[in-house]
């Protein structure tokens, strides 16, 4: 029996099914975009699935799956939207703007009065005076919201963490036939850290660009017949230019915000000519898309490209991955994929209709090769198992093979901390510099894998920094699950802390997972006992002993008391015993599964593992410490042979 392809390194997937049904199956924070033609709630041609417009609780859980700053378009009736932008905002949208799509070959669907009474008074009066009259107006455009997940903090952070929260605007400008140096007024002044002095209006100096990559996408998009008719109204006109500036003139007003010199002869303006059609996008329709295609409210695949292009991401090592529920017979899925989304997915749940778009992407001819060959060039080719690799690891994870981590186990650098021996992080950007790297795992850990960080909390004055603190929400609200913390014992550690209070003897170890049951074998490092509650807890332990007695392994506990030391000999400042990494990996970690540590240093997370007989990838920055851990590795495997 073949094994299903990895969805990930798809251009595609369609899933048959209900649309919430579904998304209540994904985990959280994944998609980094949705495109949507959903339910009207018109009934339209006697379709049942368009007897509703989708309720909140759709839209709550495509946020829920959304990252923040994803944003999300939605098409919608004239009658109706007003329905769906109340419901996508009451999920927890923000509604961005509303983008109006005009058609020019929509058929009217009224009925005539003066037919409807001849057939219930005959021909009368009534008839003849109500003759002309009809119940609607010809559907010549559609709605389209806008909205976005909110980001979190600012864009700029928003984009730092998980790389999206911006349209692509110029990706999409409306292309000109001309165009010419524009002069702009000058930025305000720089203070030394580089940010704009906002208190100083005066400005100085000057910018001037080429001003030919378009004009800015405006929020109306015309079809061919939309924009004929347009045309025909508007007639052949000439853009009008700004007034002809000299390089060394001082354009701008001195009394508000000063004047600034121009380099270059410049001036504002298009120099391209036409109807009014050129200032708005006009999607190119294709008549053989309705080849073999019956879906009543087909959306031409040229419109949805460029919808698709206008929430698409950046470039980056990662899959930029678009989520499509309601895909109907796979328009918006191609115009995605055309448009350069690394991965798009699609809901539908009429068997005839996932039919239609799964031979319509059939021979678009996204071939899985293909993806795989485009992804190995853009992040390089996959990790070989049992090695260390040396790079960040936020750019080197993508290269570990999808859902292929039992257990991430690492201790990350303590904020500003050793900053002469490895690169450290501030307390301030600690939680958004973790979720980066911890957000590329969420596609390489197994389905109960697990994230173990062993790290400690930083005391300044006598008061606990809240960087951990802050980072552990950080975590959770970008989709991660928190269970309990374990904590390491030092058994025999150093007289650490304020000399006034109790010796500081442990760490933690938080535990992070994408399921509410990551795997865990308690029993895996257990001890014997003869003594055991039915809850296999040793009875002398918890309770007086007075239940029946009963033989067996007792559970570990959930602090690990392992003593410092055992790593003489070895140039590292933060080491970790092997003896506490054997036991977090034979509870965490089911035998014969793979451990993954994004900060390996001298490399004793994967000694450890080897020890234990699971298999492992390490990475880390430094090549001083992967040369060490290669060599540690290396002395083993002699030891063996």
């Amino acid at each position: 029996m073949k094994k299903p392809k990895k969805m990930i390194d798809r251009p595609y997937h369609l899933t048959e099914g209900d649309v919430l049904s579904e998304l209540k199956k994904m985990p959280p924070n994944v998609y980094d975009g949705g495109l949507c033609d959903p339910p009207y709630g018109l009934g339209f041609m006697g379709k049942k699935w368009d007897e509703n417009v989708p309720g909140i609780e759709v839209w709550r859980e495509m946020l829920r799956v959304m990252k923040p700053g994803a944003y999300l378009l939605a098409f919608g009736s004239p009658k109706t939207f007003h329905r769906l932008m109340c419901h996508i905002e009451d999920a927890g949208w923000e509604v961005m703007e509303t983008i109006c799509w005009l058609y020019g070959e929509g058929f009217p669907k009224s009925n005539g009065f003066s037919k409807r009474i001849r057939r219930y008074r005959g021909h009368s009066k009534t008839a003849r005076r109500f003759q002309g009259y009809g119940t609607s107006l010809k559907p010549a455009w559609e709605p389209i919201v806008l909205a976005m997940k909110p980001v979190h903090g600012s864009y700029a952070n928003n984009a730092v963490v998980f790389g999206n929260g911006g349209l692509n605007i110029d990706e999409c400008r409306i292309g000109t036939n001309g165009g010419t140096n524009r002069s702009h007024q000058a930025p305000y002044p720089r203070t030394e850290d580089g940010r704009e002095n906002r208190r100083q209006w005066a400005r100085s100096g000057h910018s001037v660009e080429p001003n030919g990559k378009g004009r800015w996408p405006a929020n109306l998009l015309l079809d061919d017949e939309a924009a004929r008719v347009l045309d025909e109204q508007s007639g052949w006109s000439q853009s009008s230019k700004g007034r002809r500036r000299k390089a060394g003139s001082l354009p701008g007003n001195g009394r508000t915000m000063g004047h600034f010199h121009l380099r270059l002869d410049g001036e504002g303006g298009y120099d391209d000519e036409g109807g009014a059609s050129r200032f708005f996008y006009v999607a190119k329709a294709s008549g053989k898309e309705r080849d073999g295609n019956d879906h009543p409210s087909l959306k031409p695949v040229e419109l949805c490209k460029y919808l698709a292009r206008l929430i698409l991401p950046p470039k980056r090592d990662t899959p930029r991955c678009l989520l499509v529920p309601f895909s109907g017979s796979g328009s918006e899925m191609i115009g995605a994929n055309i448009a350069g989304w690394d991965h798009v997915r699609g809901i539908e749940k009429n068997k005839k209709y996932i039919d239609i778009a799964r031979e319509r992407l059939r021979n678009r001819d996204y071939s899985n090769e293909s993806s795989k060959q485009d992804r190995t060039k853009r992040i390089g080719p996959p990790l070989r198992i049992n090695t260390i690799t040396k790079g960040d690891c936020a750019k080197v994870i993508p290269r570990v093979p999808d859902k292929s981590v039992n257990l991430v186990l690492c201790s990350p650098p303590y904020p500003e901390k050793r900053g002469d021996k490895y690169p450290t992080v501030s307390e301030r950007n600690y939680p958004a510099w973790t979720a980066r790297w911890m957000d590329e795992l969420k596609t390489k850990l197994n389905d109960d894998g697990n994230v173990l960080i062993v790290i400690d909390h930083v005391v300044k004055d006598g008061v606990i920094s809240d960087f951990l603190l802050r980072t552990q929400l950080f975590l959770r609200e970008s989709g991660w699950n928190q269970h309990m913390p374990q904590k390491w014992f030092k058994v025999n550690g150093p007289p650490l802390g304020h000399t006034s209070w109790p010796r500081h003897c442990y760490e933690e170890i938080l535990w992070f997972s994408r399921t509410t049951k990551p795997f865990c074998d308690p029993w895996a490092i257990g001890t014997h006992s003869e003594n055991l509650s039915v809850g296999n807890y040793r009875q002398s332990d918890w309770t007086n002993g007075d239940k029946p007695k009963k033989e067996g392994t007792a559970r570990t506990t959930d602090v690990f008391s392992v003593p410092v030391g055992g790593n003489t000999g070895i140039d590292h400042p933060a080491m970790y015993p092997q003896a506490l990494c054997e036991a977090l990996i034979k509870t965490f970690c089911p035998e014969g599964g793979t451990v993954l540590d994004c900060f390996a240093g001298s490399g004793t997370t994967l000694l450890a593992a080897q020890s234990a007989g699971r298999n492992f990838y390490g990475i880390d920055v430094m090549k001083k410490y992967v040369d060490l851990a290669r060599r540690r590795l290396d002395e083993i495997d002699s030891q063996v042979a």
